[in-house]
């Protein structure tokens, strides 16, 4: 009893304070330097940071010269590094901010020792770790529907995710239990969203049929998973698809003859998904020459091939136009022969399965007339020997072409 009053008698004459900083033996302090004995930080979780600012204040009449700061322990840390060296004017102050963060839930005690010209000061940090509880919170809708969609058209619509929580929130992925559903944007799989904030995240329905739809959306954090509800319903996309086309191919077969023979072989395709505009071009073109035996060129020609259609905001097809065109011409380059040997437009379909089979019944060759042509028949030129050749008239021909599309 004795002892406990004298102990109280002790703080009443003398005073009690808070802990000070253990005193360093044989060491001056930094002249006119005031900074506080201890800083405590109190309770943080592990893996937070906690900054807390402490200002340096020169009270004497010399600038003073922070020369380093050393921390003995790695929990704490100065939050910018450049402040280990400071000067510090008379009369004024320098703000420092120091870092603390916990790595397990011990206490933890610190000494930052402030070396300066003419001395060293020491400050006591002081912390408390707390197992970690994530204080970050997703907010998003219970569910989303995406109402009716034509099967094979794809429908965007945009939710938020919102942080309503203290913790920066980190979202690790998201995964779709339903292949119908997924990211417009696939980098959005993985997010941070800092407190307060909110992300606008793309959600697609693509129906490849003509069904309800039903998915989940599961969204992962570090600490917990969030379960999104995905509907859609789905229809047929038109009276001649059940679902959206995505690819056109096209080809063009024929063959004219008479006298001379021409055919043609033409087929080309198209990415409907990609393309926007309604109407879709194909051509092509080919041409040739013969020689003599001594190399000089007889005569040449070339081929035109052209498929111009037209599809409906439902793909099916409007109006076509196809043109075989042919050109021949002879040495000299004087005389020559150019015909469009063959033209369809608007031509009845007839649907087989995907496929939709254009024939030509009645189309007229024109520009067809009559020309000479000079040729060398192998005879050496001295001898004379240039020939007229005729061209034969070529008139209503009916060539047999057949124009094949296939949608898919």
């Amino acid at each position: 009893m004795k002892r406990c009053l004298l102990i109280f008698s002790i703080c009443l004459i003398g005073g009690c304070s808070a802990p000070q900083a253990p005193p360093l033996l044989n060491t001056p302090k930094i002249p006119g330097l005031i900074v506080p004995d201890t800083i405590d930080f109190g309770a943080v979780r592990v893996g937070v940071i906690k900054d807390s600012v402490i200002v340096f204040r020169n009270m004497g009449n010399d600038t003073i010269n922070i020369l380093s700061q050393r921390f003995s322990d790695s929990e704490f840390a100065l939050a910018d590094t450049s402040q280990r060296s400071l000067r510090v004017a008379p009369a004024s102050s320098q703000s420092v901010t120091i870092r603390f963060l916990p790595t397990d839930t011990n206490a933890v005690l610190c000494k930052d020792t402030i070396r300066g010209t003419g001395g060293t000061d020491l400050l006591v940090l002081r912390g408390k770790a707390t197992p970690f509880v994530s204080y970050a919170a997703l907010t998003i809708p219970d569910s989303v529907n995406f109402g009716t969609v034509k099967a094979g058209i794809t429908k965007d619509t945009n939710i938020l995710f919102k942080n309503t929580g203290s913790d920066t929130l980190k979202i690790l992925s998201q995964t779709f239990s339903n292949p119908k559903f997924k990211l417009g944007n696939s980098s959005q799989s993985q997010l941070a969203i800092a407190p307060g904030a909110r992300w606008s995240v793309d959600l697609q329905f693509a129906p490849s049929d003509t069904s309800v739809s039903f998915g989940y959306d599961t969204i992962r954090t570090a600490y917990k998973a969030y379960v999104l509800v995905l509907r859609g319903n789905s229809i047929q996309y038109s009276s001649i698809f059940l679902c959206a086309p995505k690819f056109i191919d096209v080809s063009l077969t024929g063959v004219i003859s008479e006298d001379m023979i021409c055919s043609f072989d033409f087929g080309a395709s198209a990415d409907l998904s990609q393309t926007q505009s309604q109407l879709y071009s194909f051509d092509a073109q080919s041409s040739w020459s013969d020689i003599d035996y001594r190399g000089d060129q007889v005569d040449w020609g070339s081929e035109n091939t052209s498929v111009r259609l037209y599809l409906d905001s439902t793909r099916r097809i409007d109006s076509l136009i196809a043109t075989y065109h042919f050109y021949e011409g002879q040495r000299g380059g004087e005389n020559g022969t150019s015909s469009e040997l063959l033209k369809l437009h608007g031509v009845q379909l007839q649907k087989s399965g995907k496929e939709y089979i254009f024939t030509a019944l009645g189309s007229t060759l024109s520009n067809i007339v009559d020309s000479a042509y000079r040729i060398c028949d192998g005879q050496i030129p001295s001898r004379n020997c240039m020939i007229d050749h005729p061209m034969t008239t070529i008139k209503g021909y009916t060539p047999g072409a057949q124009l094949s599309i296939v949608v898919q």
